[in-house]
């Protein structure tokens, strides 16, 4: 069962959204025929990462990274997927897997309903 969540003085609705990221480059590297991989995407790289968050504030970072590790790959590596992936413009059409994955941002975020130290 989904209950809020108080941080601070700041009460968050059930389901509220934890992370979210969106990105606008990226690369999936894995064997052919494998069914193990990686993605990941920096901002150093050329990409534009945004991160949302009801529980952090992303205003104040620059620096921006993420990656997964992808396991149980279905259809990504598969030189089926590979053909029908470069033959219109080497967009990816789709792939099932398990994932497992990590975030940056330089500076740290803040989180929302803390007060700030005072210095």
């Amino acid at each position: 069962m989904r209950t809020a969540i108080t941080i601070g003085a700041v009460t968050h609705a059930a389901g509220a959204n934890l992370l979210s990221g969106s990105f606008d480059v990226a690369t999936i590297f894995g064997p052919s025929g494998g069914t193990a991989g990686s993605f990941g995407s920096a901002v150093s790289s050329g990409a534009t990462i945004t991160y949302t968050s009801d529980f952090l504030n992303f205003a104040n970072t620059n620096g921006r990274d993420m990656s997964f590790s992808l396991t149980s790959i279905v259809l990504l590596v598969s030189n089926l997927n590979k053909r029908l992936n470069n033959a219109n413009g080497r967009a990816l059409r789709g792939f099932r897997a398990t994932s497992a994955g990590s975030f940056s941002a330089d500076p740290a975020p803040t989180v929302v309903g803390v007060p700030e130290p005072q210095v």
